[in-house]
């Protein structure tokens, strides 16, 4: 699956610093970049928020990449939001996109993203239904495909599934897991690192997942990085590991 929340991380660090220098390509490349990060992680309103972001600075830029992985991905979330039709047209457009350009240079993950879209929608649809929906969206032309893109609307679930950053109230220990947790580093790891038992991060974790509302240690992660909880900061030269902006604490005490 990769470590999608250090991936997070890395392509925020990365966007803000291209937004410093006023690298437009650079912003466009790592906004799809976080687009595609948050889809994976099935975060959907995130990832429609980056390619929305991503396709306003495109302009008429004919980056085919960042294009077509614009429509695939907003498929995929389409599809989670039960609009199959509207997913479907975009796989289309997405495909006529990749022919014309003359070739099709995928990464694995972007595979699987179009994978799980294109099973999810014909599901939905049946397969009649999928093919004229499929059909139409051949037949768009790129700022028809956009428009199809700003139609979309999250779920109501979807779009309240993160918490407000005044109502999550994390106590100090909770704090020092979380900033370990970033780095994307085991229980274990954090247990050695913060001088306690491996279950005692487990609870922990659990506890900051609950309090974030979600499910995995990944998208607390996502979570709290939208909160504002931490702070990503570049890691050091002489690490491969990104650390938080706060160091951990050491305990008074090993069992607290």
């Amino acid at each position: 699956r990769g470590n999608l929340d250090v991936a997070m991380v890395r392509h925020e660090l990365a966007l803000g610093t291209c937004r410093q220098q006023g690298y437009l390509l650079g912003m466009i490349r790592s906004l799809c970049d976080l687009g595609n990060v948050a889809r994976d992680q099935e975060d959907y309103a995130r990832s429609l928020s980056y390619y929305r972001e991503c396709l306003t600075l495109l302009g008429d830029s004919r980056e085919l990449r960042v294009i077509v992985n614009v429509f695939e991905g907003t498929a995929l979330a389409a599809a989670a939001w039960n609009q199959p039709e509207e997913a479907a047209r975009l796989l289309g457009a997405a495909e006529a996109l990749t022919e014309q350009s003359g070739a099709r240079a995928m990464i694995s993950t972007e595979m699987a993203a179009r994978q799980r879209a294109l099973e999810a929608v014909r599901a939905s649809l049946g397969e009649t239904r999928f093919r004229d929906a499929w059909s139409l969206g051949r037949q768009l032309t790129v700022p028809l495909a956009i428009d199809e893109i700003d139609a979309i609307v999250p779920s109501t679930a979807a779009a309240d599934q993160t918490p407000a950053q005044s109502a999550i109230k994390l106590s100090p220990r909770e704090e020092d897991v979380l900033g370990l947790l970033v780095t994307g580093i085991s229980d274990r790891e954090m247990a050695d690192a913060l001088f306690l038992g491996v279950r005692t991060v487990e609870a922990h974790v659990s506890r900051i997942r609950a309090k974030l509302g979600v499910r995995t240690r990944t998208a607390a992660v996502t979570a709290a990085l939208a909160a504002g909880l931490i702070d990503p900061v570049l890691p050091r030269s002489d690490s491969s590991v990104l650390t938080w902006s706060r160091p951990p604490r050491k305990p008074a005490h090993a069992n607290d």
